[in-house]
Formats: C-alpha cells, structure tokens, sequence
C-alpha cells in the first residue's frame, strides 16, 4: 500500500501469474472516505483539515482496500500490470462486469487490441443468432484497426487467488483491412496477451468453422471439437487434454511441508468432460477423472479436502 499522509492512494496486489501481479483502483467519485475506517484517532481529521482535503467536513473521497470497502454495485475503472509494470489491461467495471472500451497491451508494452463491451443479440439468419458480449478490434503497431470481431463466446477464469484471471473468448469477424489479416476465411491463431496460443482453426465469413483446439493460458490443450457457423456442434472434449492439469485453479497450503511433492501427484489426477452439442446447446455432458500416478498419494495428501478447483463463469 502507498499512502499520503495516512491515506492509502495505492493498492498493489501481488500474485503468482504474469497476468495477475498489481491493480489499481479509482473509487473517489463515488465512495466517500470516513477516517474511522482506518483510525481511531483524531489527528487524521486535523490533518486533513489543515491540509485543506477536507471542504469543511471529515469525508473525503476514498480508494483502497477492498477489505474497507463494498465494492459491490459500484462503477470503478482498473488497471492491470505486469511485473515489469507495464500495463497489461485497462477499464471500467460495473456490478462487477467490464463495460465500455478496455484496451489490452502486450509484456513489452504494445497496444494490442481492445475491446468494447455491451451485450447485443446478432443474427446471421432465421436460425443462427450469437449473445455478443462486445467487438474486438485488432490493431497494427501503429494503433490502426486491422479487424473487427463480434465476441461470441467469451469465459473468464477465475480460481482462490485472482478476480481478474484471463478471457477466454471464439470471435465472428465482420471486418478486415485486407484479406491477408486472414480474420474472414482461412486459417486463424489467436493468442493471449502473454502471446500463448488461445485457439486456432479455420474460419469462413468470419465464423469458425470446423475442428478447432482450444488451449489453456500455460499452453495446455483444453478443448478439442467442431463448430459450425460459430456454434459448438457434436461431441466436445474439455478438461486437461494436455495429460497436464493447470494447477492455476487449485488451492493449496503453502506451509504444507512437502508441497511439491502433493502438487506433482495433483498435477496427475486430470478431468475429462465430454459434452455433446447442438448448434451451441448443451444436451448431454460426461465427467471423467483420469489418475496417471504410478504412486500412490503422498503424505499429507488428504484428497479434495486439500483443495478446489476453479470455474468458469459466462456472463
């Protein structure tokens, strides 16, 4: 935390990932700040008096830790860092969505896209609608658009130590500056931010079409199936195809005296899921759990009661 003569301007976050290292809040518009909060004292007040922040009264704007403050309801912008403290992403959240323009930058500080959020209903024809969560608009170095893309699907990762994970996310591009973009027909490679491979497969005016793989933001395989005109069709596998799980989403003790040795072993207990489509409807799906140990559990291992894993969560 920074603080400016005992108020706390700055809140820093720091977490285990690339993509989840430090926020910053601006509440002051709408939160006001009571010192009682913080203090009991009442040279806080003085202070605030004397320093003229005051106008009169001991409120004063407030942004800081969550744990003062309901964020609940509340309209507040963010930005996203990584460990080079360049910024990762920026934007407004409200009743805890982003809404509005977000810009999203790469490691090294270039701007890479951004996205403008707002629900909207898009027909391509009497049967094939999509809930577009916002367009997409790729940009060249210099800033210019190179495609637009509705976003059709879009998932947010959350698990125990982030609220601010990754997106996951299948466009329907309706733009491009010229076909060599590939963003209407061919063969398409979306990435993360951290330049992962999100997903690849082919496209045709703009939908996805076909196989596509989809991959989790270590690299991991994690789904593997087939769309047709941008809707999930047939049967889909999803879990940790990778023969690896992503241990982002789970939790456990760090004081545990041999963790690494419970990680290796959780690292080999995998989940399958098998979910059978049709045009972007659930109608069946299948759990599996996969152990690829040789071993059996380390000391200390007590099952699921040492951990939980995370969720997807489609707004």
């Amino acid at each position: 935390m920074k603080f400016l003569y005992n108020q706390p301007v700055e809140e820093k976050i720091w977490e285990e990932n690339q993509l989840s290292v430090r926020y910053t809040f601006d509440w002051r518009d709408s939160i006001p700040f009571e010192t009682w909060d913080i203090s009991e004292s009442s040279s806080l007040d003085r202070l605030l008096i004397e320093m003229d922040w005051s106008n009169g009264s001991e409120y004063q704007p407030y942004f800081g830790r969550p744990s003062l403050v309901d964020k609940s309801g509340i309209d507040y912008t963010m930005t996203k860092y990584y460990p080079n403290d360049k910024i990762a992403r920026e934007g407004m959240i409200s009743k805890g969505k982003k809404v509005g323009c977000w810009n999203y930058y790469s490691y090294d500080g270039r701007f890479l896209y951004e996205v403008d959020y707002a629900d909207t209903i898009i027909a391509v024809n009497d049967s094939i609608r999509f809930k577009s969560k916002g367009i997409l608009t790729y940009v060249d170095e210099k800033g210019d658009p190179l495609s637009h893309s509705y976003v059709i699907e879009k998932f947010e990762k959350y698990d125990c130590s982030h609220t601010d994970h990754y997106e996951e996310r299948m466009l329907y591009a309706f733009w491009e500056k010229d076909t060599s973009v590939h963003r209407m027909n061919g063969y398409v490679k979306n990435y993360y931010d951290n330049g992962v491979l999100q997903n690849e497969g082919w496209v045709k005016d703009g939908l996805p079409t076909g196989v596509w793989k989809l991959y989790d933001n270590a690299g991991n395989l994690s789904h593997v199936g087939e769309y047709i005109m941008g809707k999930r069709q047939g049967r889909w596998l999803s879990g940790d195809l990778g023969q690896v799980k992503y241990l982002g989403d789970i939790c456990l003790n760090p004081n545990l005296p041999n963790l690494e040795e419970i990680m290796a072993y959780q690292e080999k207990l995998l989940d399958i899921t098998v979910v059978y489509y049709r045009l972007g409807s659930v109608i069946k799906t299948e759990y599996y759990g996969v152990n690829m140990n040789a071993n059996e559990p380390p000391e200390g291992y007590e099952g699921e009661g040492d951990y939980f894993e995370g969720y997807y969560d489609e707004d």
